[in-house]
């Protein structure tokens, strides 16, 4: 058996993806083993795959994805095979000609559309709503994070910097999605700013101040919107709001190109590769 039949034949085992395997797998046009693994990764890149990044996704489906794929044997990882690895150049190069699913890729904001969400925040109702998120983009901004590790901030790690009090606050991500040792997660310095929809130190003051008399004491995470003590349930709220305002009639995309959860972290990294950051980890 040919590693592309044994990728097959693990995503018609694997309930995620089974169901499309069948579809496909019944079409008419489907003749050979390699068109029908390219039509399963064209239609799963429509729902939940990133591009470019097949070979990962595949290997999140075998039993063996730690291991070489042995020829003789006919055993291991079938991603790491050569001839798989020439199906996914393919696959890509037909990505680039256009050929395949349309991009899913999210753009970074422009400067005017990050201000246009933080003032479409700041009326929401009610207003503990529009007060943490506006403090949760602005944090997630000014720490380059993911909208999920922004949910994973704990009051146990934001500190006083006592080098200059007045002017800057410390602040971590242990929980980030990349930290696997402690030097992935240093303390990170958070200043003010004289324009207020960047002044991370008003907006997430404001909040604290807020949480800190309407919401439970003992919750550990800094943006526990509505006392939640779970932070997939707190990123899953922040992201339907940002859905909403995304959605709202007075805000105006300013350039082509989809807007989503990771456009304020991009919108950070490209200023910061903009002013001169030639490495920038977020």
């Amino acid at each position: 058996m040919s590693p592309i039949h044994v990728v097959i034949n693990s995503l018609m085992m694997n309930s995620k993806t089974s169901q499309p395997m069948r579809l496909l797998s019944r079409s008419s046009g489907v003749s050979t083993a390699v068109q029908m693994l390219m039509m399963v990764l064209s239609y799963l890149s429509t729902i939940d795959f990133s591009q470019c990044a097949f070979g990962k996704s595949i290997t999140y489906f075998m039993p063996n994805n730690h291991l070489q794929w042995n020829n003789d044997t006919q055993t291991g990882n079938p991603t790491q095979s050569p001839q798989l690895a020439k199906v996914l150049r393919n696959i890509k190069r037909m990505q680039v000609q256009h050929q395949g699913a349309s991009s899913r890729v999210r753009r970074q904001f422009t400067s005017q559309e990050f201000e246009q969400l933080m003032e479409l925040c700041s009326t929401l109702q009610p207003k503990e709503k529009a007060i943490c998120s506006i403090a949760y983009f602005a944090f997630q901004l000014a720490m380059i994070s993911r909208l999920d590790d922004a949910a994973k901030f704990r009051l146990p790690d934001l500190k006083p910097y006592t080098k200059y009090q007045d002017y800057a606050v410390m602040s971590q991500l242990s929980r980030s999605k990349n930290v696997r040792e402690e030097r992935d997660a240093p303390s990170q310095l958070l200043f003010a700013a004289m324009d207020p929809w960047y002044d991370t130190h008003s907006l997430l003051g404001l909040w604290l101040e807020y949480r800190f008399e309407f919401l439970p004491k003992e919750n550990e995470f800094v943006f526990c919107i509505d006392g939640c003590n779970n932070p997939e349930v707190i990123k899953d709220k922040i992201r339907k709001i940002l859905v909403s305002l995304l959605k709202h009639d007075d805000f105006i995309v300013r350039a082509d190109g989809l807007l989503g959860t990771h456009s304020t972290r991009k919108y950070a990294l490209t200023f910061c590769h903009g002013n001169g950051c030639s490495k920038v980890r977020g």
